[in-house]
């Protein structure tokens, strides 16, 4: 078993506007700054991450929060799993485990 661990950053003019970073099959930390968010950055972010991934392993993983979830759902992935993690106060950390298959 191969073990692949990288990240990525996407820049423009002003500094870095988006970030992923993939451990064995997980994609984690993929984040796009709000403002530059609709501008295909996630989707490139994604891209590489799975290609980095589909290279040693059948499947990606990957913790989604609730607003990105869309974005993974249109990329093929589906929800394995979902949690709830209590937070401060009385809030919650609410998150979907999801895969997509090579």
């Amino acid at each position: 078993e191969r073990l692949v661990g990288s990240e990525m950053c996407i820049r423009d003019r002003d500094g870095i506007v988006g970030t992923v970073t993939v451990k064995a099959d997980e994609i984690s930390r993929l984040f796009v700054l709000p403002e530059q968010q609709r501008k295909g950055y996630g989707q490139a972010l994604l891209a590489y991450a799975e290609q980095q991934v589909f290279a040693a392993y059948p499947q990606a993983t990957l913790d989604a929060s609730l607003p990105a979830k869309a974005m993974y759902l249109k990329q093929g992935y589906h929800a394995q799993a979902f949690h709830s993690l209590p937070a401060e106060g009385l809030t919650f950390l609410c998150y979907d485990v999801m895969v997509k298959a090579r």
